[in-house]
C-alpha cells in the first residue's frame, strides 16, 4: 500500500486504528488491531472519501463530508490518470465491535477539507470548502440520540491574512470538553466560547504552523491536555519533530491574549531528530 494518489486519513475506534486513502484505482482501508498487534484489510466505507471530517468516541468513529472520486480515466497522450470527484454531504459511523460501517443521515451542506470533533456527546463538523471551493465558516452538529444535524452559522472564523497556498483543514482539538483551534497563518491558539459562538485568542503555539499553512503537523488532545506535534529546532541543535503539551483553562471572563503578554507555558514532552524530514503525514489518538 502506498496511498500516493490521495491524502491519507487515520482515525481510531476502540482498539482499532483505521488508515484510509486511495490507491491507484480504488479507495482502501487498512485496520490495525491493538489486541492482536496486527494489520489487515479493513472494511470499505459506505461512501469512500478523502479530506473528510472525523472524530472518535469510545468504540465509534464518525466521518462526514470529503470528496468521492466518481470516475477514473487514463489520458491517452500523457499516460496520466484523470479523476472526476464529487463533494459529499454524507456521513457514516464505524463500530469497532462489529467491524462495520453504517450510514448516518446526511449533513445540510456538502463540504470537503472540513474537520471534526466530538464534544458534549455530539459530532461536530466545522469549516471546509463547498462544491465551488468557497471557504465555509459554518459548522454542523450531529446528535446520535435524535439522529439529526443542526447548522451553526459562523462557527469557524477565517484568518484575516491571505495564505500563499491552500491552507490545511481547520486544526481543531477538544480538551476537557472544550474546543480549541490553531490559526495556521498566525500560529495562535484560540478557544471556542460556546455561549457566544465566538473565539478567544489564548496565545502562540511553540510549533510554526504558518510555514506550511497548517500541513505537516498534528494538533490533538487527550483528556484535558492539548498536544501539538511538528517541526521544531532548539537553539544550537538540529531540527526535529517535537511534542509539546499544555493544559488550558478556558475562561470567558479573562482578558484575551495580546502581543507582549506572557505566552502559554507549553511543556516539551519529547523531540526526535529525523533524517528524512519533519513533515508529519498522520496522527491519531487511541484512548482505550
Amino acid at each position: 500500500m502506498t496511498f500516493s494518489f490521495s491524502d491519507r486519513e487515520s482515525l481510531s475506534a476502540g482498539t482499532h486504528l483505521l488508515w484510509l486513502g486511495r490507491e491507484a484505482l480504488d479507495f482502501a482501508c487498512y485496520k490495525y488491531d491493538l489486541i492482536t498487534n496486527s494489520w489487515e484489510r479493513g472494511p470499505p466505507m459506505v461512501n469512500s472519501r478523502c479530506l473528510f471530517a472525523s472524530a472518535s468516541c469510545g468504540e465509534f468513529a464518525f466521518v462526514a463530508g470529503g470528496f468521492e472520486v466518481v470516475s477514473i480515466s487514463l489520458h491517452s497522450s500523457s499516460q496520466t490518470l484523470c479523476t472526476t470527484s464529487c463533494v459529499l454531504n454524507t456521513a457514516e459511523r464505524y463500530d469497532a465491535r462489529s467491524g462495520k460501517w453504517e450510514a448516518l443521515p446526511p449533513m445540510h451542506t456538502p463540504r470537503q477539507k472540513c474537520s471534526g470533533v466530538f464534544m458534549d456527546g455530539k459530532f461536530y463538523v466545522i469549516g471546509g470548502k463547498d462544491r465551488d471551493h468557497n471557504a465555509l465558516t459554518s459548522g454542523e452538529v450531529y446528535d446520535p440520540l435524535t439522529r439529526s444535524w443542526t447548522m451553526i452559522p459562523n462557527m469557524y472564523i477565517l484568518p484575516d491574512t491571505t495564505p500563499s497556498f491552500e491552507p490545511s483543514p481547520p486544526l481543531l482539538a477538544v480538551a476537557g470538553n472544550e474546543l480549541y483551534a490553531i490559526e495556521s497563518s498566525t500560529n495562535l491558539l484560540k478557544g471556542y466560547l460556546k455561549n457566544s459562538n465566538s473565539w478567544k485568542v489564548l496565545g502562540p503555539v511553540p510549533v510554526r504552523t504558518d510555514v506550511s499553512n497548517g500541513w505537516g503537523l498534528a494538533f490533538k488532545a487527550l483528556g484535558d491536555e492539548l498536544f501539538v506535534i511538528g517541526s521544531y529546532q532548539p537553539p544550537g541543535s538540529r531540527e526535529g519533530v517535537a511534542v509539546f503539551s499544555w493544559k488550558p483553562q478556558l475562561d470567558a471572563t479573562t482578558p484575551e491574549w495580546r502581543p507582549g503578554d506572557p505566552s502559554p507555558e507549553w511543556r516539551m514532552v519529547n523531540i526526535r531528530v529525523r533524517g528524512n524530514g519533519t513533515f508529519l503525514y498522520n496522527c491519531a489518538v487511541m484512548s482505550c
